[in-house]
């Protein structure tokens, strides 16, 4: 099926301006549908969203999504955990039983890992992961983990820095745009691997550090506020390594 050019045919209707009479309904039948909380929104009068896209990037409430300070680490979306877990000799795990390859996700190792220039020529895949973990800030053994979260259509689609982290290095992948749907991924291996995505890595307090919002049919556009570049994908799907 040719899923990029429905996905930006079905952008472009996302972001047409609505008659202010039509948005309450129209928009009333997407909240139906899909179950948002509008509550939790910013702005609870539906005239004020000029188009779909528009409500589909909502703002929350202040307060409605509180940060426990304690933890180093927090969900960067609202949306539902399919997978998370340590990664094993350069695979991780997209469900149970499948398992993509760190490189084919992430790319080549050209980008800097600790203040460490990587080799781009990763002999293995273990050695790949291997190279992730170098950390010359502290003496410990360190571990790579990662977690996988399935954004559905009615969530608060914006996403947020999951840590205290630095980040050195983007990198765009124009793949495919496959669903993302659970129920898909449960029978695609290697899907990550395939579909467009944006990849920022960086370093946090134990090392290497990594988010990527993975695109999927149906596409708008992904902005990230610190950077001057906008992608065409929408974030379905958010991983993140530490």
């Amino acid at each position: 099926m040719p899923l990029r050019t429905i996905s930006r045919v079905w952008g472009f209707v996302n972001s047409i301006e609505l008659p202010i009479v039509l948005r309450k309904p129209i928009l009333n039948t997407y909240i139906e549908t899909f179950g948002c909380n509008l509550s939790e929104a910013s702005i609870e009068d539906l005239t004020q969203y000029k188009n779909l896209s528009e409500f589909f990037r909502r703002s929350l409430k202040p307060g409605v999504r509180p940060i426990d300070p304690r933890n180093g680490i927090v969900s960067p979306v609202d949306g539902t955990v399919l997978h998370f877990g340590k990664a094993n000799n350069g695979k991780v795990e997209q469900v149970k039983g499948i398992t993509y390859s760190l490189s084919a996700f992430l790319g080549p190792q050209t980008f800097k890992c600790n203040k460490k220039e990587i080799d781009a020529n990763v002999p293995s895949l273990k050695e790949y992961q291997k190279n992730l973990l170098i950390n010359n800030s502290k003496k410990i053994k360190t571990e790579l983990y990662s977690c996988v979260i399935y954004l559905s259509p009615g969530d608060y689609h914006r996403f947020h820095s999951p840590a205290n982290w630095t980040v050195n290095f983007r990198r765009h992948f124009a793949g495919q745009l496959f669903s993302v749907k659970p129920t898909f991924v449960n029978g695609f291996p290697n899907l990550f691997s395939l579909n467009e995505r944006v990849i920022y890595t960086g370093q946090w307090d134990y090392g290497f550090f990594s988010m990527i919002a993975v695109g999927a049919t149906n596409v708008g556009t992904v902005r990230v506020y610190f950077d001057d570049v906008s992608y065409h994908l929408m974030t379905s799907f958010m991983r993140i390594f530490f």
